[in-house]
This record gives structure tokens, sequence and C-alpha cells, in this order.
């Protein structure tokens, strides 16, 4: 700057430029959290962002002779700006309730999404995770969403035209071409019995036909066999269900899933697509207080249930979780019907139409609403119940090997996790005490190492904060 307009940084317009960022964002939450990540320390805040700033706004008051009229230069000196220097670092006033930011949100906020979310769904694209909907740190229902691009370690924002209307606890699959969302619970004690297809390509949402749908529901389950989506189970207010509904997106059409032979009605269940048949296994239903774990296999060729055997099942529970090996379901954790959080888990052949145990040599501790991912040869369940622990489970040697500590994101319940062919991303969810953890991180079982973001995502964040 002094080699070309004659002026150099000095410490008075540093403390200018840092009143003004203070004084003019319009994104005062989230500078508050970029002070935190410094520690609140002047010097630190400076040389990381006023510094910048101010180069920026010099150069461009220059380019548009505007004679540098937001900085009085009347006084500045040529000398550098010294580390002893005290700058005084004037207050953010915020609404308190979204200041309250823990040690975990600061190590992680670089490189995360903008806008917080619990019991929001996430899918995998093949190059990009999409996470949508859910509810915010003040209960509020959420019709937005963001793209997750691990190459680039970057967020994108998704249009919400046409999207549907703002829920949670409701279901997402990924076809191949589109994330097709579908029922949950919005505001006003509402079970919504509608969804939309997502076109992540043209950014663009097309509404799903309403005729011969389910009935409004959360806590369901949804798969996607290749061709369709299969909804089933869950809760509209106090009544469980034990329907569900057939989507084919081509025709834009639903045919509902057959009665006969059908399970209890039921929410918190499983269920998942084994390449022939749906797999529906476990769950709860308070009303009668009861939970499960019996399950039914659907046929969509002809259209019937087949049960499941009993025999060596797992005990009865809810709020687990099961993945597809591409020959087993793998059953894992949940609570029992006095709310005792398990560790206990196993593995179900449909072929053979047998039970067998997993492990609990190292399983990881009991709980409840965790994620779990197969990753082509391993079960990897993490967090749940308000812990950053977990474990990879290998059903070829029956074997758990914990994941490591070391960089995990902070504990947290209602995450969810996808994975990504490499890596395991987690985001989101809640802590123990209710606030939003808006952060994420990527695990590598390969290296059982955690990667935390960029910095150039960072970079990013504060300058649009600023410039704001």
């Amino acid at each position: 700057l002094f080699e070309l307009y004659g002026i150099e940084i000095n410490d008075k317009l540093l403390q200018q430029e840092l009143n003004r960022i203070v004084a003019n964002t319009n994104s005062k939450e989230n500078l508050t959290q970029l002070f935190l990540l410094l520690n609140n320390d002047p010097n630190s805040i400076v040389e990381c962002i006023v510094r910048p700033s101010l180069v920026n706004q010099l150069i461009w008051e220059k380019k548009n002779a505007t004679l540098f009229k937001n900085y009085d230069l009347t006084s500045f000196h040529k000398s550098q700006y010294r580390l002893n220097t005290e700058f005084h670092l004037p207050t953010i006033t915020v609404n308190t309730n979204h200041v309250n930011i823990t040690k975990s949100k600061q190590a992680n906020l670089q490189g995360t999404s903008s806008t917080p979310m619990n019991r929001h769904t996430a899918i995998w694209t093949g190059t990009e995770m999409i996470i949508w909907g859910g509810n915010n740190d003040d209960s509020q229902y959420l019709n937005s969403g963001e793209k997750y691009n691990p190459l680039t370690d970057s967020w994108a924002s998704i249009s919400e035209t046409n999207s549907p209307s703002a829920r949670s606890s409701h279901t997402s699959v990924w076809t191949g071409i589109e994330m097709i969302v579908w029922g949950g619970s919005g505001s006003g004690n509402s079970y919504l019995n509608t969804g939309a297809k997502y076109n992540p390509l043209t950014d663009m949402w097309i509404p799903i036909s309403l005729t011969n749908s389910p009935t409004g529901r959360s806590s369901h389950t949804s798969v996607w066999t290749g061709s369709k989506m299969v909804i089933w189970g869950g809760l509209d207010s106090s009544v469980f269900l034990n329907t569900g509904g057939i989507y084919d997106p081509d025709l834009n059409s639903w045919v509902a899933t057959p009665t006969v032979n059908n399970l209890a009605a039921r929410a918190s269940h499983t269920a998942l697509w084994t390449g022939s048949e749906m797999i529906v296994w476990g769950g709860s239903n308070t009303s009668n207080f009861m939970d499960y774990n019996d399950g039914r296999k659907l046929n969509l060729a002809n259209l019937t249930w087949t049960d499941t055997t009993n025999a060596n099942a797992p005990a009865n529970r809810g709020s687990h979780t099961a993945i597809w090996t591409g020959t087993e379901m793998i059953v894992w954790g949940g609570y029992d019907q006095s709310f005792i959080l398990l560790e206990t888990g196993g593995r179900y052949n449909p072929t053979t139409n047998e039970w067998t145990d997993t492990s609990t040599l190292q399983a990881p501790s009991g709980r409840d609403r965790f994620s779990s991912i197969w990753t082509g040869t391993e079960m990897i369940v993490w967090g749940g119940s308000y812990t950053n622990t977990g474990a990879r489970y290998s059903p070829s040697s029956d074997a758990w090997t914990p994941t490591n500590l070391s960089n995990a994101p902070s504990p947290r319940t209602g995450h969810t996790a996808i994975w990504s062919d490499t890596s395991m991303i987690i985001w989101g969810g809640f802590d123990e005490l209710g606030n939003d953890t808006i952060d994420g991180s990527r695990y590598y079982p390969s290296t059982n190492t955690w990667v935390e973001t960029d910095e150039l995502i960072f970079k990013s964040s504060f300058e649009q904060i600023i410039n704001e």
C-alpha cells in the first residue's frame, strides 16, 4: 500500500477498522464465534481478521476514488503493526441465546454449514453430502438445506423454491439422480404426508403426488429399492402406525403396502433393502409399552410379507440401527422396555433365515439415537446418548475396534452420518444441554483418524461475515 498509494498500515487504522467491523456487521452471532475461535485476543483478531479486511477496504476505496472516506489518514505513521500494541476490542451486542458457544463448537467452526440442525436427514450422492430440514437451537422447524463437498471441504446452499414445508423427523433417500424427502412433523404439532424430489444438478425441487400417499407421520422408515421408495410405520401424534406406501418417482404415483401378515404398529424401528426385499425389524410402541424383536420381509414383486425368525434374535428394542452388508442385516444398540441402553446386537441372514449374535468384546457402550454406516467391509457405530465414542465392527472376524478419540467431534445425539467411499462424515446434532452442535468431521477407518476442516473455508467464512 505504501509503494502504490503512499499509505502504510498503522495502529490507528487497524483500530478504526476493528471498530467498523464490529459496528457494521450484520452477522454478529457468527462474528462472536470467530472472535471466540481466537480466544477474544485483540492482537490475534487484528492480525487474522482486521488487517486483511483493512487492506481490501483501502484498495477498494482507492480504485473507486472515494478518497478513503471511511478512515482518518491525517496522522498515520510509517511503522509496522507491533505485537505489543494494546488494541481495544469493542463489545458485540447479540442475543445471548446465540452466544453460548461451547469449546467443541469453537474448535470445529471452520468449514461448517451455516445452519444449525438436528433431527435432519443426510444423503450421499456419490460426490456430495446433502443435509436438509430438522430443527435448530430455538426448536424451529427448517426447510433449508446445504451441499457439502469433501474434496473441496466446502458448503453450498440449496434452493428453497418449491421445497417441502419446514419439518423434522422426516426421511430422505437418494435415487441416483434425486433426493426424495417425505413425511415428518412440522409446526403446530402437524404430521405431514407431503414431500418433494430435489435434483442437485439443476438445484430444483418438484413436489410429489399426494394421491394415495400414506397418512402423515414421523419416526417412520424409508428405503430405496433401485426404482421405488418404500415408506412404512411411524407415529401420527399418539397413534402408532403399521401402514405404508410405495412411491414410484417416474410415474409420480403411490401404491399402499400390503396389510396381510403385517407387523404390529410401531416407530423407532429399522428398515433396509436387500436387493430383493425390504426387511423391517424391531421398534417401539409406547401406547402399549411394547418393544419388539420381530420382523418381516416385504417382497415388492408379489406384495407379500414373510416372517423373520425370532430364534436367537436380539432382545426387544427400539432406537437401534441396522445396516446391510450385501448378505446380512446387522442390528445393534438401542434401548429395551425398561429403557436400559443395549450394547448387544445380531446378524440376520435372510437366505437361511438365521440369527447370529454379534460379539460384545470391546463393543461400544449402550446407546440410542446414534449413527451406523457400512463401509463395504465394516459397520461403524458412532455418537448417540451424548457421547463421542464409537467402534468399527467386522462381521468377517466378529470383532470390534474402538474409533480414535483424538480430534473426534464433540459428544452429541440427533446427528447424521454418511459414507463417502473413503470416510464417514458426521454432521450436526445436539449436546446434553440441548445446544446444537454446528460442526462436523470426517473419520477415516483406514488410519483410524479424524480430519478437521480446512482453514481456507474458515477464511472465506470470516470474509463473508465482515463484508456483510
